[in-house]
């Protein structure tokens, strides 16, 4: 069956200056068979790193998240991409922690909840790119 995710859009603190966007981690599944147990290890506040995962088949752009000790623990949403880039771009700062780990049942898919906290930049405008728009406006009115 197909899965649908909403991503709320980014909060920024009282003075406007960070922003922080909250995702569950993607492609768990997809990672060595170590990286499941890894992420059911992992605690509140452990500090992720991202990775460009230049030779992904799937997307090119990919951004991968490891430990500090360099295991994979799945990456950030597509949505998310376009922002981070920018963000990587710019060498602003992106710092990404575990929030919440949901243990089994929870499908694999829901496992690792993530904070990413950015510095907004002067006249960055949180999803903004093609990602982060609606695919579908049936049931809205103009």
């Amino acid at each position: 069956t197909d899965s649908v995710e909403i991503l709320a859009i980014p909060r920024s603190d009282a003075e406007g200056t960070y922003l922080t966007y909250f995702f569950l981690s993607h492609g768990l599944r997809h990672m060595p068979e170590f990286a499941e147990g890894l992420a059911k290890q992992l605690s509140s506040g452990d500090r992720l790193y991202i990775m460009h995962d230049l030779q992904n088949p799937v997307d090119p752009r990919a951004l991968l998240l490891r430990t500090e000790d360099n295991c994979p623990v799945g990456f950030l949403p597509r949505p998310l991409l376009d922002d981070t880039w920018k963000l990587l771009d710019r060498k602003e700062e992106v710092a990404v922690f575990v929030e919440r780990v949901n243990p089994p049942p929870l499908p694999i898919q829901q496992r690792v909840l993530c904070k990413m906290q950015v510095t907004a930049p002067d006249g960055f405008s949180p999803c903004s790119g093609e990602a982060c728009q609606p695919r579908s406006t049936s049931g809205t009115e103009d």
